[in-house]
């Protein structure tokens, strides 16, 4: 992104996913952040990331701020996010308004809220900015491609979509009273527009770094009794022994979302590309009637939020009918579930105390295959 071109960007739920070492890689990498509403421990990071950026741009003096989705509290694990907190996104922003409105023509906002979400979204935020020099949201998180893009109390909310198959090109004027007009416009990048040989040189570098990865392969055994990642996941944990006989495996699937290859090896990179997070697992003890509870909310959510229980030593699904109200069982579940995200909400309120397994679903299910070959 920053042999493309970027000038400045906001703080994505996704760039916070190993925390305040992710924002050091990233600007290391060349990366410009703005953050308004994220308070930031480390003291390099308080320098290279400002709460607001004034920029001139032909003749116009803009004010730009960033602000980042609540919402990566219920994405990304407690341990992580250690030294990066949120103030209040509305009370942050209005507080940046006041102080940048002075010097600056108009305010554009660069949001990671999301247009319209269950959190604190653009649609929530922008009837608090009117009347105020905000003219402009340049938004994401959402993934909606919003054409033509929409004007909310005077300000326009400009969202390209997901995975650079748009961009917005947008123009902003100031007339002779002093008064700013924008005009907008979506463009789908396609064949038509030209190659760029330092960003194909880059892919392929990046390609070449990965590719030992994909040359270390080992046997990949017949994996039969249900959903594929589940089945070796499972046997992973009951080879690894040190869970209890009587553990149950509950992963959602949000951490199993790329098929493992139909042959009869593996390399290392499809086993990271099939389990792609980086978050670590954890053992927990939930009561019978807690884990009943949590099994049968299953269904309620996103069908990549949930998981299916399994018995680790044989791989049966677990019926809650065979549960014991009163017993404590061990589960292996991911450590932001053990927190009550991702939907896990009926675990947030009891007092679980997670042990981590020191290792994520790629690293123990590639051990498991090289202990194999």
């Amino acid at each position: 992104m920053t042999l493309a071109g970027y000038d400045l960007a906001a703080i994505g739920n996704h760039d916070l996913e190993r925390g305040a070492r992710s924002l050091r890689e990233l600007i290391g990498g060349g990366r410009r952040l703005v953050s308004t509403n994220l308070v930031l421990d480390d003291e390099d990071l308080q320098i290279a990331i400002a709460p607001a950026y004034v920029v001139e741009c032909d003749g116009l003096r803009l004010g730009v701020l960033g602000v980042t989705t609540t919402m990566t509290l219920r994405l990304v694990p407690q341990s992580v996010m250690d030294g990066v907190r949120f103030m209040d996104t509305c009370e942050s922003v209005l507080r940046a308004v006041a102080a940048l409105s002075p010097w600056v023509h108009t305010i554009v906002l660069l949001s990671h809220l999301g247009f319209e979400t269950e959190d604190f979204s653009d649609v929530q935020l922008i009837p608090a900015l009117r009347g105020s020099k905000v003219s402009l949201i340049l938004g994401g998180h959402t993934h909606e491609a919003l054409d033509p893009a929409p004007v909310i109390d005077g300000i326009k909310a400009c969202n390209a979509g997901a995975h650079g198959v748009n961009v917005n090109k947008v123009t902003l004027t100031r007339n002779a009273y002093g008064s700013i007009s924008i005009q907008s416009k979506l463009l789908p990048q396609d064949i038509a527009v030209r190659e760029s040989q330092p960003l194909l040189a880059a892919r392929a570098n990046e390609l070449a770094t990965l590719q030992p990865l994909d040359d270390e392969r080992v046997p990949l055994p017949a994996l039969t009794g249900g959903a594929r990642h589940l089945v070796l996941l499972r046997s992973a944990l009951d080879y690894r022994g040190n869970t209890s006989p009587e553990a149950i495996a509950m992963v959602a699937f949000l951490y199993m979302l790329n098929p493992l290859p139909e042959s009869e090896s593996v390399s290392h990179l499809e086993v990271m590309t099939a389990y792609p997070n980086a978050e670590q697992l954890v053992e927990v003890d939930v009561d019978g009637a807690l884990l009943k509870a949590l099994i049968g909310s299953q269904a309620s959510m996103k069908f990549y939020f949930s998981a299916q229980p399994v018995w680790v030593a044989n791989g049966r699904t677990v019926d809650v009918l065979e549960l014991d109200d009163a017993r404590t069982y061990n589960v292996v579940m991911s450590e932001l579930c053990a927190e009550g995200g991702l939907g896990w909400s009926l675990l947030a309120d009891r007092r679980l105390e997670a042990r981590p397994l020191q290792m994520n679903c790629a690293e123990l299910v590639w051990g498991y295959l090289r202990s194999l070959a």
